[in-house]
């Protein structure tokens, strides 16, 4: 669990049914997981009522309210809310923020403090990977570490005079000073974006990491670093990646004339394809351009011949006439655009459904409005479709038999 991340608002908020909702905390600092959840009793209020009643509503609701009004924290909230969708499948979730797990890290906690080698052998494997045209996705820092207590947590730097400084904050150490605090309080000392990776496979050496792309790319700038340290180095493996596509969606769209993979087109495109199937008249003058180019060629020999300095007063009338035959068309497309209205505005929420705010379906949603329409079978049959070691995007619809997978040439 990544408890002691402390960018509250990744957590704060769902999309749920073309509305956000969101968990108003202004005191809300330092690692997310410590954070307190009894303010989270008015976001309960607000979301009984959008969730129903139904049978699946109610499992819901007895879900939120266990694991958010019965829990103090966000870590324990949100550990046991998973452990209840998930456990039945031998799911094992360890919090790291735990004093006896960092005291095993603590060494390279101090060689980090004290050698910054993190910072040397990460920044050498992100110059070997922007030769191979690889965009770095983390940079590290001389000090990978953050100090840690209560409801703060600050980086810790090392100033000109050698003390070590926990930022926005009047605490600072010697050397001797952080080295026994180090020993005496491990949970004190959090690691950031860069040694979490390095401090999760000390804790549980993992054979493979499954993660997203970003995931993925910055754990790819690691490897140097796990080998100075002796720690395994995981596997990489993208995770699976899917669209759900509902029985009534599924069916307006391919009316429309449209297969799975014109979903990934651009939804102007997606329009113009839309109108052209729908219509008998004439939408492009691509044609008369081509023409109007031949013509104003011609025009421009005859007039060179007489006298070159008119080439230049020829080709600005023709891009005076291109731009007239542009507007025209763009003319025509917008007037059948209006006939087509209520097709172009089905296409356009399809369109939003799965690429919500430009994002991935996966990206942008909240699980809440699948578990109210399958219950418990959701996870069930996600679990039954999915494969590891399968790289395609997969289109589930509610007919198992007509789904689809979208290769890598389509991602």
């Amino acid at each position: 669990m990544a408890t002691e991340d402390h960018d509250f608002e990744e957590v704060c908020s769902v999309n749920l049914f073309g509305k956000t909702i969101k968990w108003n905390n202004a005191s809300a600092s330092g690692a997310v997981g410590r954070l307190k959840t009894a303010s989270l009793s008015e976001v309960m209020t607000e979301l009984q009522p959008i969730l129903g009643d139904s049978e699946n509503a109610q499992k819901l609701t007895s879900l939120f309210t266990q694991a958010y009004l019965n829990h103090t924290t966000i870590a324990d909230a949100t550990r046991w809310l998973v452990h209840q969708l998930f456990g039945s499948y031998g799911l094992v979730i360890i919090d790291g923020d735990d004093a006896r797990l960092k005291a095993t890290f603590a060494h390279v906690l101090e060689d980090d403090l004290l050698n910054n080698t993190n910072y040397k052998f990460v920044n050498e494997t992100i110059a070997a990977l922007e030769k191979q045209q690889i965009k770095a996705q983390v940079n590290p820092r001389p000090i990978n570490i953050f100090y840690m207590v209560d409801d703060m947590r600050e980086r810790i730097e090392c100033g000109s005079d050698q003390k070590f400084k926990v930022l926005n904050t009047a605490i600072s150490f010697t050397k001797e000073e952080l080295l026994k605090e180090l020993k005496d309080h491990p949970e004190h000392f959090s690691p950031n974006v860069v040694l979490r990776p390095l401090y999760q496979q000390k804790i549980l050496p993992n054979l493979a990491y499954v993660g997203g792309p970003g995931e993925l790319a910055y754990w790819l700038e690691y490897k140097a670093m796990f080998d100075h340290h002796h720690i395994q180095f995981p596997v990489l493996m993208p995770r699976n990646f899917a669209l759900l596509l509902d029985d009534k969606t599924e069916q307006q769209f391919s009316k429309a004339g449209f297969q799975f993979r014109d979903l990934f087109k651009d939804t102007e495109l997606l329009i113009k394809e839309l109108v052209a199937k729908n219509t008998t008249a004439q939408l492009s003058l691509s044609d008369q351009q081509n023409k109007l180019a031949t013509v104003f060629s011609e025009i421009s020999a005859l007039a060179t011949a007489v006298d070159v300095t008119l080439k230049a007063a020829v080709e600005a009338e023709f891009q005076k006439a291109s731009n007239s035959v542009k507007n025209i068309e763009s003319k025509l497309m917008r007037s059948e655009k209006q006939k087509q209205e209520t097709g172009i505005n089905q296409i356009k929420k399809i369109k939003e459904k799965f690429f919500p705010q430009d994002v991935l379906q996966e990206r942008y949603d909240n699980f809440i409005p699948y578990y109210l329409k399958y219950g418990n079978e959701w996870i069930a049959n996600l679990k039954s479709v999915f494969d590891p070691f399968n790289y395609e995007l997969l289109i589930l619809t509610d007919k198992p038999a007509v789904s689809a997978k979208i290769g890598n040439e389509n991602k």
